[in-house]
């Protein structure tokens, strides 16, 4: 079991004992990148159920992007909370904190519907949008989500849609696979791949979107 996973396991063992029931599975994981949802609050008769992911990394901004791009293409839950919590080890109160701001964000529908909660080992914490772009150059993760016949489309990263050429994969595998369902495309394909890329900004004249570059697959990183 990793550093993050023990992490993961401690906090649910924590905040079932105080009275929040949670569910969890390697497919929620695998296919939502969820860890857990938190299903019920004692004492609070009426909730919607939250999905959570929960990491010691903080500002990873390639993880945060897959997370994201998992809930707005394939969401489990209405609302999601990506996680981060600094250090390795839970300090005490960090799941008194966790349990009090969950609550709060469960019973405040006027928020964002997926935000990063922010735990400190002070025990300061802060919510923060996910809606921010990213900057030139940076490493991203996200979900290729769709190829046009012409051989372009779009990768899915955190609240950004980055545009994407076949041309830029860089992935032989991918590459492969992605040419082989454009030309059945009608004019467009749906697909569903987790990728990682590097964000090559607005390289394209006249355009909202920044552009992918380097694209892998995330499993490729694994030698799969």
């Amino acid at each position: 079991m990793t550093l993050g996973q023990k992490l993961e396991q401690r906090l649910i063992q924590l905040l079932n004992d105080a009275g929040v029931q949670t569910i969890s599975s390697e497919d929620l994981d695998h296919l939502y990148k969820v860890d857990f949802i938190a299903t019920h609050f004692s004492g609070i008769p009426k909730m919607r159920p939250v999905g959570v992911q929960v990491t010691s990394s903080i500002g990873d901004a390639g993880k945060l992007g897959e997370f994201v791009a998992k809930q707005r293409a394939a969401k489990y839950t209405e609302r999601s909370i990506y996680l981060e919590i600094e250090g390795p080890d839970l300090v005490p109160g960090v799941d008194k904190v966790v349990h009090a701001a969950l609550l709060l964000f469960t019973l405040n529908p006027k928020t964002d519907p997926i935000q990063v909660l922010r735990v400190y080992q002070d025990l300061s914490h802060e919510f923060m949008p996910v809606d921010q772009e990213a900057p030139k150059d940076a490493k991203l993760r996200g979900v290729f989500t769709k190829i046009h016949a012409n051989g372009y489309g779009f990768i899915v990263s955190g609240s950004e849609s980055f545009f994407v050429h076949v041309s830029r994969i860089t992935d032989k595998v991918l590459l492969e696979t992605v040419v082989s369902i454009q030309r059945t495309a009608t004019p467009w394909a749906e697909v569903d791949f987790e990728v990682e890329f590097t964000n090559m900004g607005r390289d394209r004249a006249n355009t909202a979107n920044q552009s992918a570059g380097d694209i892998v697959r995330v499993l490729a990183k694994a030698g799969v």
